[in-house]
């Protein structure tokens, strides 16, 4: 008997190096092990900086597509914790969730890996990371921030209630929430194209497809991002879901048996619902009927004036009416950025009728207080993207009172007009003059930049705006 105990231990010590040697000799060991030496950082944070070629390099071959799953997941089990967390890197860039588990189970992992690089005022040499200043990392902070994207994507607290509702799943939304803001990621350097995702998305049943098409169509995002469904796309997807499912999703519920979507309070969920309610209220022509209106000005919806936007759009006899009601409404401390969305709607309306309103409310000191993201920013900003609002720009910049504004807000419109033209007319010498100093200095430079901003109309503002009618802007 003692024999043959001996000999299955000898043959487990056999197996185990034989194990060992196997996996040390994988494609994926060698390049975690050649890398190891050569990574610095592997946090989201890091991506932000102006990473040196050597470390771009590096990244990319961590997310090789050669790379195999099986062979990174058994790497987690190295005793070398760099080796660990260089695999946690690569399964994450797998876009796999059915890997989290084994991600998971290094949460508590406590060994120093790569630290993280500390945020920093000055410029930061690009081929030096080594020399950043820098926060320690732990195999279990990387395992953490893998994880902790996941959990926020779908509002979960915890990995276990996650996964319990997420394992035995073929899609999700937030997974492809996330592999969209992949895409979007300026550190993602081997993704898919977006064609890719939307043919994965093209396979799913309805309702579930709509409503995918819907949320990333409407994702929010800061940048200036390619967009993975047009506005028609969108439309079609939500005709598709019926009159009864966009009335409940201005309610605050969506039909689905995907967990991702079901009501919940997190930030995440809170701001995506808003956008894909704009999206609907934006286009309550068609995806509403006429006698929504009266459902749409509920006073529980009088916080959001997106609301009374679509109820007008549905009654344009009464359109005017309903927004300054809302505007009237919108008196808080913070509700300025809302007057802003409602006084370019009237623009948009009743054009010209309201122009004397707008005109008031512009520059009223309420909407420009602070230095930078106020309301004028705001209507300034909404208007750029519509050439029907070049004339309320330009009737703005005529009036006596343009004489009174700060550089903080002639700098919008000089920001605004470069885009419209596609080139400078300013000079960027003016820029620094108006915010000198000097009291004499600054005040001749503000002179001068409003009469740049003013000479500039005709270069972007069409003979015939004056006459442009509704059905012309809409």
């Amino acid at each position: 008997m003692k024999k043959v105990l001996l000999r299955y231990a000898i043959l487990i010590c056999v197996l185990s190096n034989f194990s060992r040697y196997s996996l040390a000799e994988t494609p994926e060991a060698k390049t975690l092990l050649a890398l190891a030496p050569r990574v610095y950082f592997l946090c989201d944070f890091a991506m932000s900086f102006h990473p040196s070629p050597e470390s771009v390099s590096s990244w990319t071959a961590l997310q090789s597509p050669s790379l195999d799953t099986g062979n990174l997941i058994r790497l987690l089990k190295s005793g070398d914790p760099k080796i660990r967390s260089l695999a946690i890197f690569a399964l994450d860039r797998k876009n796999d969730p059915y890997v989290l588990p084994e991600i998971a189970d290094l949460l508590a992992d406590r060994a120093p890996s790569y630290g993280c690089p500390m945020a920093y005022a000055g410029p930061l040499p690009q081929d030096k990371p080594e020399t950043w200043p820098r926060e320690p990392g732990t195999v279990g902070d990387l395992a953490t921030e893998v994880v902790r994207r996941y959990l926020s994507e779908a509002g979960y607290a915890n990995f276990a209630d996650y996964w319990k509702d997420h394992k035995d799943r073929n899609y999700s939304l937030s997974w492809f929430a996330l592999r969209l803001r992949r895409v979007w990621s300026v550190d993602y350097l081997n993704h898919p194209s977006m064609d890719a995702l939307r043919h994965e998305i093209s396979q799913l049943p309805s309702p579930d497809r709509q409503w995918t098409v819907l949320w990333l169509g409407t994702l929010p995002n800061p940048n200036n991002v390619v967009r993975p469904y047009s506005e028609d796309e969108q439309v079609r997807a939500a005709t598709e879901l019926g009159h009864e499912s966009m009335l409940q999703l201005l309610d605050g519920h969506i039909q689905s048996t995907d967990p991702d979507l079901r009501s919940r309070q997190d930030p995440v969920y809170s701001e995506s619902l808003e956008a894909l309610q704009t999206f609907v209220l934006k286009h309550s022509a068609v995806l509403l009927a006429r006698t929504d209106r009266d459902f749409l000005l509920q006073e529980k919806f009088n916080r959001f004036v997106w609301y009374a936007i679509g109820a007008a759009r549905l009654d344009r006899k009464n359109a005017a009416s309903i927004l300054h009601a809302a505007y009237d409404r919108s008196n808080g401390k913070w509700d300025g950025f809302n007057r802003a969305i409602l006084v370019l709607e009237l623009w948009n309306w009743e054009g010209q009728r309201e122009t004397r309103f707008i005109l008031d409310w512009f520059y009223d000191p309420s909407s420009g207080p602070g230095l930078f993201g106020n309301p004028r920013d705001r209507l300034l900003t909404d208007a750029e993207g519509q050439e029907n609002a070049k004339l309320l720009v330009a009737t703005i910049i005529r009036d006596p009172r343009f004489d009174t504004l700060d550089w903080n807000c002639l700098n919008e419109f000089v920001w605004v007009i470069r885009r419209w033209i596609g080139r400078d007319f300013f000079g960027y010498n003016l820029e620094g003059q108006a915010r000198s100093e000097d009291h004499r200095v600054r005040e001749d430079a503000l002179a001068d930049s409003r009469r740049r901003i003013r000479s500039s109309i005709p270069l972007w503002l069409p003979k015939d705006s004056s006459h442009i009618s509704r059905s012309e802007r809409h």
